[in-house]
Order: C-alpha cells, then sequence, then structure tokens
C-alpha cells in the first residue's frame, strides 16, 4: 500500500487507495502526498526502506509460490478431468474406481496435513478475534458492539462484512480494530423457480469464495465469531477456516434461523429444507455458542442438539440516551435541510418570527403545541408488516380529526421512518398517496452517530418486527429503551422477554389496536405526558448497558477460546 522514495533528507510517501470495488466510498483512501523533511532520519529512513524491500521480496516469492501451486492445481484438475472422460468413455469402470480412491485418499492426506499445520499454529494464539457480518457492517449493531467490547477487552478486532454504509466513528477511530471490506452479492430471481435453483448454488460459491479470500487475505486467527443468519455461506467457510488454516477457535451468535427467513422470501420448499439441514449441522460445529433470547436458547438445545448457549441480551451502548435539548435543536435543523421534518413544527426561536433558526443566537426551546414525534426503524423486508402501520396511521388521523384536538392547523403526530431495504420504494408509494390531514410520516436514512440522537429526541416509539422464527428479539426495541423511550410493539410469541407490557411500552396485536394505543398517548400531548413518564420511569429502573452484559455474560467465551484465562 505505500511507495516510499528516499532521496538524502527528502521522503515522499505515496498512499495507494484502498480497492474495495464499487461499494464502501468511506473506506476508501484517497491518495495523498506527504513530504518529510528531516536530515537526522535519514538513516531510519534507510533501514525502512530496506525493509520494505524485503518484504516486498517475501511477498514476490510468496505470491509466485502461490502461482504455481494453482497452476498445478487447474493442470492436475484438467488432467483428471480427461482421464475420467476417456475412461468413461471406454467404459473402464474399474480404472474409474481406482482413481476415485486415489483421489479420495490424497483429499484426506491434504486435510490432514492442513488439520496438523493449523493445531501448530494454535499454540501460538494470540488475543485476536474476526467478526463476520455477511451483511452491512454499518447496519449491524450488534455485531458492531461485540467488536467494541472486544476491542475495549484488550483483543485485536478485525470485521469482515460488506462495506456498503459507513460504521459509528468509536469503531472507525479505534486504534484496535480493523476493517475489511466483502464485494456485495448479487440478487437472485425469485422465479421463475427453476432458474432459482441453478443460480442459488452458483452465488452461494461466489460468496463462499468472497468470504475465504478476505479471511484468509486479513490474516484470521484467534477467534472467530459469525452472525447467524446468514448461515450459507458463512457456517461452512468458518468452521473451515478455523479448522484447517487458523486453528483458532469458532463462536455463533444465533440472532434467528436463516432457513425462516427463507420462508419468507418464497423460496422453493426444498431449498428451505436444505438450508435447513445446513445450518443445523454446521451450527453444531461450533465450539461456542451465544443467543438472543432465552426461548432461542431453549430451541437450540430441544430440536438442534446444541446446549449451553449462553443468553447475551441485546443491551443499548452508553452512547443510547436522551438527547439533550441543543442537540435535538441541532438535529431538526439537518432534519430540515433534509426535507424529513419542519423545525418550526418543534422549536421556538427568538425572535420566533426568523426565517432562519440557526441564524439565532439564543438557543431554541421545545414548542408548547408542538406534534407528538413518533419513530420506527426498519430494513423493509417481509418479516416487518408496514402495512399494519399505514393502516393503523389512516385510522389514527380519523381519530385526530374527530376529536377536539382537530380543529388546529397541522398534524399532531409526525412519525419518522428510518432505514432501507427492499420494500421502501413500495411503501413510499403509499405514502405519497395518503390524504391524511393531521398525521405526517416521513423517511429518513440517518449517519450512524444521529439514529440515537432522533431516538432521544422522539416521543414513542413503534416497532413492527414479529420474527421469522418467534424467537429473536429486535435489536431497535433495545436501542429505544437506551434512550428512555417508551415502545409500542407488534405481539409475537417471545417478545415479553423485552417489554413488559403496560409498563416499559404497549403490545398491539392489530392496526386499530396500534392506532388506539397511539390516540391514547398523544391525545393531551404535550400537555399531560403522565403516562409515558411512567414508561421511561419503568425503562430507567430496567436499564443495564451492553458494556456490563457483555462482560457478565460473554468475556469469559471469548477469553476461553484463545486460551486466556
Amino acid at each position: 500500500h505505500h511507495l516510499r522514495l528516499s532521496a538524502f533528507a527528502w521522503q515522499f510517501t505515496l498512499v495507494r487507495p484502498h480497492r474495495s470495488g464499487h461499494h464502501g466510498a468511506w473506506l476508501r483512501r484517497q491518495p495523498t502526498l506527504r513530504l518529510v523533511s528531516s536530515a537526522r532520519d535519514h538513516k531510519n529512513m534507510l533501514a525502512s526502506a530496506a525493509s520494505r524491500v524485503l518484504r516486498a521480496t517475501a511477498l514476490v516469492a510468496a505470491s509466485t509460490c502461490s502461482a504455481i501451486i494453482v497452476g498445478t492445481v487447474i493442470g492436475m484438475s484438467v488432467g483428471t478431468g480427461k482421464t475420467v472422460f476417456v475412461l468413461v468413455m471406454n467404459g473402464d469402470w474399474a480404472g474409474l474406481l481406482q482413481l476415485c480412491v486415489v483421489g479420495i485418499l490424497l483429499l484426506v492426506l491434504l486435510l490432514l496435513l492442513l488439520r496438523f499445520l493449523a493445531m501448530v499454529r494454535s499454540r501460538k494464539r494470540t488475543q485476536t478475534a474476526t467478526v463476520v457480518v455477511m451483511g452491512d457492517i454499518g447496519r449491524s449493531p450488534r455485531m458492531l458492539n461485540h467488536a467494541n467490547s472486544l476491542a475495549n477487552a484488550g483483543f485485536d478486532v478485525c470485521i469482515v462484512g460488506y462495506a456498503d454504509s459507513a460504521p459509528p466513528l468509536h469503531i472507525l477511530n479505534h486504534a484496535r480494530i480493523s476493517i475489511h471490506g466483502i464485494a456485495p452479492p448479487w440478487k437472485l430471481p425469485r422465479s421463475p423457480k427453476l432458474l432459482y435453483l441453478l443460480l442459488a448454488p452458483i452465488a452461494a460459491c461466489s460468496r463462499m469464495l468472497s468470504l475465504l479470500f478476505t479471511l484468509l487475505g486479513a490474516g484470521t486467527s484467534g477467534v472467530v465469531l459469525v452472525q447467524n443468519p446468514p448461515s450459507i455461506p458463512t457456517l461452512l467457510v468458518a468452521r473451515g477456516v478455523t479448522w484447517l488454516w487458523s486453528g483458532g477457535g469458532f463462536v455463533v451468535d444465533w440472532h434467528n434461523y436463516g432457513f425462516t427467513i427463507m420462508q419468507t422470501t418464497g423460496a422453493p420448499s426444498k431449498a428451505i429444507a436444505l438450508a435447513r439441514l445446513y445450518e443445523r449441522w454446521f451450527g453444531r460445529l461450533a465450539d461456542g455458542h451465544l443467543c438472543v433470547s432465552r426461548a432461542m436458547a431453549h430451541d437450540l438445545k430441544e430440536k438442534w442438539g446444541i446446549p449451553g448457549a449462553i443468553v447475551l441480551y441485546d443491551r443499548p451502548p452508553a452512547r443510547f440516551c436522551r438527547t439533550p435539548p441543543a442537540e435535538s435543536a441541532q438535529l431538526f435543523e439537518r432534519l430540515g435541510a433534509q426535507g424529513v421534518l419542519d423545525p418550526l413544527d418543534f422549536l421556538t426561536f427568538s425572535p420566533a418570527s426568523s426565517p432562519e433558526p440557526s441564524s439565532n443566537n439564543a438557543p431554541p426551546a421545545l414548542r408548547p403545541d408542538r406534534p407528538a414525534l413518533l419513530v420506527s426503524s426498519t430494513s423493509w423486508t417481509p418479516d416487518e408488516d408496514f402495512g399494519m402501520f399505514f393502516s393503523a396511521m389512516k385510522e389514527l388521523d380519523m381519530m385526530l380529526k374527530s376529536s377536539c384536538l382537530g380543529d388546529g392547523e397541522g398534524s399532531r403526530v409526525h412519525a419518522v421512518i428510518t432505514g432501507k431495504g427492499p420494500l421502501r420504494e413500495h411503501y413510499l408509494k403509499e405514502i405519497a398517496n395518503a390524504a391524511l390531514e393531521r398525521v405526517r410520516i416521513s423517511t429518513a436514512w440517518l449517519e450512524a452517530d444521529d439514529y440515537p440522537r432522533l431516538l432521544g429526541a422522539a416521543d414513542l416509539g413503534i416497532s413492527l418486527h414479529y420474527s421469522s422464527s418467534g424467537l429473536d428479539l429486535p435489536m431497535k426495541v433495545v436501542d429505544m429503551f437506551g434512550c428512555q423511550l417508551p415502545v409500542l410493539s407488534v405481539r409475537y410469541q417471545c417478545i415479553e422477554e423485552l417489554v413488559a407490557h403496560d409498563k416499559t411500552g404497549l403490545l398491539f396485536d392489530s392496526a386499530r389496536q396500534l392506532a388506539q394505543q397511539v390516540f391514547a398517548l398523544v391525545r393531551t400531548f404535550p400537555g399531560d405526558q403522565e403516562k409515558l413518564e411512567s414508561m421511561r420511569e419503568c425503562i430507567m429502573q430496567e436499564s443495564v448497558k451492553w458494556e456490563d452484559e457483555w462482560v457478565r455474560c460473554a468475556l469469559a467465551l471469548f477469553k476461553a477460546q484463545v486460551g486466556v484465562s
């Protein structure tokens, strides 16, 4: 990545931009030219140049050996293919059988050799961790929390995943965390099913090779932590790399089941059955297991034969908290510039008639007649029924218009939906066609550091996540609780492990029930907020931060995987 030219006391350093494909612009480093002038450092520069020459020579030698090995393997494969073709055409089945036996024996010997070398490497295990996210790194908060906690515990952490959106600054700036981007996958057509069945194995192989080469290039050692789902090809590649290459530990963090998500996408039943067998088999090969709920731990034990999964509840990081008024005002102005909301609906400025709020010297204050700010975060996927949300907002609009609160101008409720995903465009059309008078709905894609600020400035949170397996808990609710934000959540199997009905939030089963709950909470807003304040107090009493939960539940597991007591 660096080319240094030394001449007397001058050193020029040209930094080559990081090549990560067309994605992850935040990860690319622009070319820069640095000039260093220091005669006394000339000897150090010469030593550094000599060291780099040696490393470059070693790299060329390793590349040459790799090319020879790859060429040999390709040549042997082509030769073996020709031999098999000749034997089949001649009907020499005995010769074909002998060839297969020899090939299997050679493969077994190769695997045993790799395993022996991995065991030798494992004796020199270092306190390092590789966090694998086969998804957008910036939109994987639980895995980013893992990476940050591991780094704070003294691990050198490498995050491997899709670099579509930037992680928070505390991740990017952490001295012990490095990020290696993977080329984004290509999408499979869902119809016709025959085309899906033909292309699915090719896509899986493509993702497998991309992940494999990234892990090897990142110098994977120590413990490998994998997010599941997706399970294909993550579980296979991670288990193979740790067993045959690094000799380190392999830990699976069970967020959900991959095959249940496939059921919501209309995938063929045979593909779902094969995915379930694959996920169960390779999941059981892990050295350690974490999961997000007691219900999932019980299911893993009873149905998957995986006992001892550690329940690590999602908890909000320390940066999720109530947003101070001054920061709320700055956030509202930024959202106003993006067209998400009008700051004048929420804030008063001095003088109030000023058309440019940011130009005022006096700090803004919340309007006494402001609308209630609702927030919902989504990835716009089929496991969240936003059709229910829009039906509820339409009914809420009718309730507000028919009540005395509808006499004034402007909306009484402003709902902001954050996130992006495959169904976003579909629902944007519904928003545009909805003739709402007292409810306003807008969408936003926020920077990672602005998301907790919005939650901390909101009045009520809504979660439409119902879980494809019924066993996972929504991270968005955890984030909202971190900001002391009461939550209305759709009811499903294990949600009460997280949301205590009528204490930290409310649970609903239908669009009408959701509309009635929102109306009951905002009908006197912003005057009487007794119920909302009561919920906030309950949330504060049950508040546990991620850092404390992770140290209590997970730190010992990771230390055991690298041989540290």
